[in-house]
């Protein structure tokens, strides 16, 4: 999705945070895969691909996860040669025992873009 540039700054990148926590807890792929693609989706349809991803990760739960509580974190990278400007990292408890991070990346030099670049367990 494209960002303008008054969207790069760490409140308005945690509310994409919070948006895309919502839609995970809600279990809404497909509007998740059109608001903010997929990156490892490869050559799989983005919404089945985040799906089939989200449920591997609720599979490694092997108990009770430490997170209890969401979390948003926006960091910035240093000024490099590859276009990555911020990230975004969501971890959300969903269900019972098991948590997830959600890794929104931000691209782009002069103009920018932000979307899902993976979903993965957290203990």
């Amino acid at each position: 999705m494209k960002l303008s540039p008054s969207q790069i700054d760490v409140e308005s990148l945690a509310q994409f945070g919070r948006e895309a926590i919502a839609l995970v807890e809600k279990r809404n792929f497909t509007v998740l895969a059109e608001r903010f693609g997929y990156a490892l989706a490869y050559e799989r349809d983005q919404a089945k691909a985040i799906e089939s991803d989200f449920s591997q990760c609720i599979g490694e739960a092997e108990g009770p996860s430490s997170v209890t509580t969401q979390s948003i974190q926006v960091k910035y990278f240093k000024p490099n040669n590859i276009p990555l400007f911020a990230l975004v990292e969501c971890v959300t408890p969903v269900g019972n025992d098991a948590a997830v991070l959600i890794d929104l990346i931000v691209l782009g030099k002069d103009e920018k873009h932000i979307g899902l670049e993976q979903i993965s367990y957290v203990p």
